[in-house]
């Protein structure tokens, strides 16, 4: 029996793309915003040249970016990969609707509601760790802690490399 994943990467040039993970805090200092960008910038314009076709006419190698689109780092860096035209599939932890009620930022929910609708995929992450009631437990953490786990557990798992926006 062959194994095949519900998602699939496979880019419509039938290539396998170079798979980029995003992390990072949700509040991020106002006036860091542009310098932040233009870094994620530089380095997906920096990933885009080494996959650029080194033959004569050649396809390049397909870029996704994985992205929970949550607040700060995640939207920052979708709106970059926007910009430069690379696809981006929403990773997220719950449905839609629930989602984007977690929102208390009224601009924030309308940027979601834009930036899903351009997003070449959304799916909910699924639960790899199967076993939440003891993880809950051990963890002391909550429902929604532990979507948000398997989102990042998600990313870790599927990316080839991960954009981190920390301290």
């Amino acid at each position: 029996m062959i194994y095949r994943r519900k998602e699939s990467y496979m880019h419509e040039s039938r290539k396998i793309p170079v798979v980029i993970g995003i992390t990072g805090h949700r509040n991020l200092v106002e006036e860091d915003k542009p310098t932040l960008k233009a870094r994620v910038i530089e380095s997906l314009k920096e990933i885009q040249k080494h996959c650029k076709s080194k033959e004569k006419g050649g396809e390049d190698t397909p870029i996704v970016m994985l992205n929970g689109f949550a607040q700060g780092a995640d939207m920052l860096c979708a709106e970059a990969a926007f910009e430069l035209g690379i696809d981006v599939y929403a990773v997220l932890p719950c449905e839609k609707e629930k989602y984007i009620k977690s929102f208390d930022d009224e601009n924030d929910k309308n940027k979601l509601e834009e930036y899903l609708s351009v997003a070449k995929r959304q799916f909910v992450a699924p639960d790899t760790e199967k076993n939440k009631a003891w993880i809950k437990k051990t963890a002391s953490i909550d429902d929604e802690s532990y979507e948000y786990r398997q989102v990042g557990i998600y990313l870790a798992e599927h990316s080839h490399i991960l954009i981190a926006l920390w301290d």
